[in-house]
C-alpha cells in the first residue's frame, strides 16, 4: 500500500488513459485489477484517487490531467462491488464521511469553548459500525469513539480536530474477513 500515491499519480502518464473515451492504459488496468485482490486495497486506492482528483484542499478545482480518469476508475471499481464487498465499502465510506464532515459542521463556531462543545456534540452523534477501520491503519478495527476527548485544532481557514478512537489491532487479513462477514452488518455502540 506504500506505493499507492505514486501509482495514482502515474495515471497522469497512462498513454491510453489520456484518450477522450477514457480507455484504460496499463496503469489504470493494474489499479482496477489490484482493487479486486483486496477490499482494503480497493478502499485505499479510492481514497487516494478522491484526494488526487483535485488541485486544491477544498476540492473545488479539478485536476485537468487526472479528474476524468480517476473519476472513471473510481466508478469502475465501485460498480464492480457487490454483496458483502459493496456493504463493506458503503459502511466504511459512510462512517468516515461522517467523521470528516464534522470539520464542516464546527467551522462556523468561534474558536475555543464553543467550537469544542460543537465538536463533542458532533462526535456523540456518530454511531460506530462494526467492521470499520482507521483509513490510516487498515489493521485497526474501530470499536468506539471517545466523544469526550475531541480536540479542535488551530487553523486559519479550516476546522481540523483530533478524535480518540478505541481500536483493536487485529491485522488487515482478519479485519477484512470480519468486515466481509454477515456478522459485521450490524451497527454497535459501546457507550
Amino acid at each position: 500500500m506504500f506505493c499507492i500515491p505514486q501509482l495514482v499519480q502515474a495515471v497522469r502518464y497512462d498513454s491510453v488513459g489520456i484518450t477522450p473515451r477514457l480507455e484504460m492504459g496499463y496503469i489504470s488496468q493494474f489499479i482496477r485489477w489490484s482493487a479486486t485482490t483486496s477490499q482494503l486495497l480497493a478502499h485505499q486506492l479510492i481514497w487516494n484517487m478522491q484526494t488526487n482528483m483535485y488541485k486544491d484542499e477544498d476540492q473545488q478545482e479539478p485536476d485537468p490531467d487526472l479528474y476524468d480518469h480517476l473519476e472513471h476508475l473510481i466508478k469502475t471499481i465501485v460498480d464492480s462491488l457487490s454483496g458483502p464487498a459493496k456493504e463493506f465499502y458503503e459502511r466504511e465510506f459512510d462512517f468516515f464521511g461522517k467523521i470528516t464532515a464534522i470539520s464542516g459542521e464546527i467551522r462556523n463556531y468561534p474558536k475555543g469553548k464553543e467550537r469544542k462543545e460543537a465538536l463533542l456534540k458532533a462526535l456523540r452523534k456518530i454511531q460506530v459500525q462494526l467492521g470499520c477501520y482507521l483509513p490510516s491503519n487498515a489493521e485497526a478495527l474501530v470499536l468506539d469513539i471517545d466523544p469526550e476527548k475531541g480536540i479542535p485544532l488551530q487553523s486559519a481557514a479550516k476546522a481540523p480536530f483530533l478524535a480518540r478512537f478505541k481500536v483493536a489491532l487485529i491485522g488487515s487479513d482478519q479485519l477484512e474477513r470480519l468486515a466481509m462477514s454477515s456478522d459485521s452488518h450490524n451497527t454497535h455502540n459501546n457507550r
